[in-house]
């Protein structure tokens, strides 16, 4: 099944809704309409939705967040802009959030193999952004696959 798990959260890409109960797609589609907000990535937590576009998801290695709306089980709705920062939230290990079918899974799960071995998520705290996650790849000299910078 596709998602990746943070603190009791489920992440994952819209293509991989249908690895979600019934209830849960149920609630990410309320979401979205009641918000109208353009998401690519969905999170699913025990009281809310946040729906999540990042910019060039699938050309981009560890895209940045552009924009989310987070949605409350009792309809609260904060929306956020980050298109306009200049170091915004970026993704990770995106190859769980989608399913084994996507023809993209493969080597975006390769990548990370290499830069795990290259110690680039030792410290993941640290790396959420993307000036922090640039540092990071420089303090190691590889660059956003993994490979040694030449």
């Amino acid at each position: 099944m596709a998602g990746k798990r943070i603190r009791g959260a489920t992440y994952l890409h819209r293509s991989a809704l249908q690895d979600l109960p019934a209830t849960e797609q149920a609630r990410v589609e309320a979401a979205a309409s009641a918000t109208g907000a353009t998401w690519n990535v969905v999170r699913v937590a025990r009281e809310e939705i946040s729906l999540l576009d990042y910019a060039d998801f699938d050309e981009d290695p560890f895209p940045s967040l552009h924009a989310s709306a987070l949605v409350r089980d009792d309809g609260h709705v904060v929306a956020r802009d980050y298109s306009a920062r200049s170091n915004p939230p970026i993704l990770h290990r995106k190859e769980l959030l989608v399913g084994e079918d996507h023809p993209l899974r493969a080597d975006w799960a390769e990548t990370t193999v290499r830069l795990v071995k290259a110690g680039a998520f030792s410290d993941p705290h640290r790396i959420g952004t993307r000036d922090a996650w640039r540092r990071r790849l420089e303090e190691l000299s590889i660059d956003e696959f993994g490979r040694v910078r030449q």
